[in-house]
């Protein structure tokens, strides 16, 4: 899984960035989890959920960075975040999206 993830590197770092614009007063954890094939986002103090992306997911996501950040609002993928409470994971994948329960 990590030649998978070194391959998905500049979607990872294009999402993180716009995370980071899109939440400026936020601290954000990311993390991997190989098992779930999943890249996600976790925001410490604030009041909703984490966020995830698959991998499969990522795999059709341009590389170049505006275009990863266009493909982010057309998905409305910061107000879905904002409608995640805390104590849930949203997770997109190629279908669409999902809310879970974080264990």
């Amino acid at each position: 899984m990590e030649q998978h993830t070194v391959e998905l590197k500049s979607q990872i770092e294009a999402i993180a960035r716009y995370l980071g614009r899109t939440f400026p007063s936020a601290g954000i954890h990311r993390y991997e989890e190989a098992a779930r094939g999943v890249a996600g986002f976790s925001f410490i103090g604030e009041p909703h959920g984490s966020v995830e992306f698959r991998l499969d997911y990522l795999e059709t996501l341009p590389a170049e960075e505006n275009a990863v950040a266009l493909e982010m609002h057309v998905r409305h993928v910061s107000g879905e975040i904002g409608a995640t409470p805390a104590g849930q994971r949203l997770v997109f994948g190629r279908d669409g999206f999902a809310r879970e329960a974080v264990a």
